[in-house]
């Protein structure tokens, strides 16, 4: 197994999972193919190793920038569940 996660998301889960159903998935809809299909959090919005940092001459780094991206997607993530605990709901008796 590697040492590294693989899926590297360029939309971040915290957000796919607020649009997921109770079973954590997502209608994806293909609009080219006209396709539709359920899928999980997981497996949307993602690029495999594509956080990877290449250099000449070197070894790919695939866990730095996925490291620094988890790390402000953690940030956005607490702001954003912070400032929506702090929003009034919508009182509709009026």
């Amino acid at each position: 197994m590697p040492l590294h996660a693989k899926k590297h998301h360029f939309i971040p889960r915290f957000l796919l999972q607020h649009f997921a159903g109770q079973r954590g998935k997502l209608v994806i809809h293909q609009v080219m193919s006209e396709r539709r299909f359920n899928s999980s959090v997981r497996d949307v919005g993602h690029r495999n190793l594509g956080h990877s940092i290449y250099r000449p001459g070197q070894e790919p780094d695939h866990i730095s920038m996925e490291a620094a991206m988890g790390n402000i997607e953690g940030e956005a993530a607490t702001a954003c569940w912070s400032r929506r605990s702090h929003v009034p709901s919508a009182d509709h008796s009026r």
